[in-house]
């Protein structure tokens, strides 16, 4: 993260060939349908919560596809991050500064109360 952060890099996070933790935890249909949103949201709350964003303010952080499920869940992780910080299951961090931070392509289904 120190070099791409030194070299202001553009870091496009997308999923590739996405396989379950666990492969029966989704049985409804291709993995892709559940296990390419999930991961994309997975690396990004862990980018948060490690205070990655923050911490290297050079690299410039695309989501893919809309975001995945963060667009939904960001008023509960922002309400989850005042458990979470203190139970020290993430690291002290301004999740809404984060948040700030991203940019969303809109290659995907957006709502249009979620474009803003």
């Amino acid at each position: 993260m120190e070099e791409l952060n030194k070299r202001h890099a553009i870091c496009n996070i997308h999923p590739h060939r996405s396989k379950p933790i666990n492969e029966n935890i989704f049985t409804a249909g291709p993995v892709p349908l559940f296990e390419f949103i999930a991961n994309t949201t997975r690396a990004v709350l862990n980018l948060i919560g490690n205070d990655v964003i923050l911490c290297y303010p050079n690299i410039t952080w695309i989501i893919p596809h809309c975001g995945p499920f963060l667009p939904n869940i960001h008023e509960k992780f922002m309400g989850m991050s005042k458990i979470l910080i203190p139970q020290k299951m993430i690291k002290e961090v301004d999740v809404e500064a984060s948040f700030k931070k991203l940019y969303f392509d809109i290659a995907g289904n957006p709502a249009p109360h979620l474009l803003k």
